[in-house]
């Protein structure tokens, strides 16, 4: 019997119906939004906290899809845009640590809200290494059809 295996992508991205944007395709995308979110991180406040959750959200979901359209196909244009986010290197949100936990304190960010942002900052890291895996592996499947 053979096994069928069937894939799609899903390229938008919706937040309580309200706002709606398609999954980032483009290295410079991830570059900017992980730029804006270690910004946030550096400086929080307590009225963007929330967004920058939404933020960091939207980069992870960004890549697992951008990881499913790999997996799914090896079209050139994908590999070589996400050969260009792997060679950015890791995002740096994903070890930048809050570094004034007093700082923290004055905002009246709650517990939660910073466990929130370590599990996604955690999220993020283990979605990277699916990332790398399935970007490793694509390269190793084109050099062997590019010989």
């Amino acid at each position: 019997m053979a096994n069928l295996r069937v894939s799609f992508s899903l390229s938008l991205f919706c937040v309580s119906s309200v706002l709606c944007r398609d999954f980032m395709r483009q290295a410079t995308d991830y570059e900017k939004l992980d730029n804006a979110i270690v910004e946030f991180i550096q400086n929080p406040t307590n009225s963007g906290w929330e967004d920058n959750l939404l933020d960091m959200s939207f980069f992870v979901r960004s890549m697992q899809n951008m990881v499913r359209e790999l997996d799914g196909s090896l079209t050139l244009g994908t590999f070589r845009e996400a050969e260009r986010v792997f060679l950015r290197g890791k995002p740096r949100f994903i070890d930048k640590v809050v570094e004034d936990e007093k700082f923290i304190m004055d905002l009246k960010i709650t517990d939660e809200q910073l466990e929130r942002l370590y599990y996604m900052q955690k999220f993020a890291g283990t979605e990277w290494e699916d990332f790398i895996h399935i970007v490793n592996h694509k390269k190793q499947m084109a050099n062997l059809l590019l010989k």
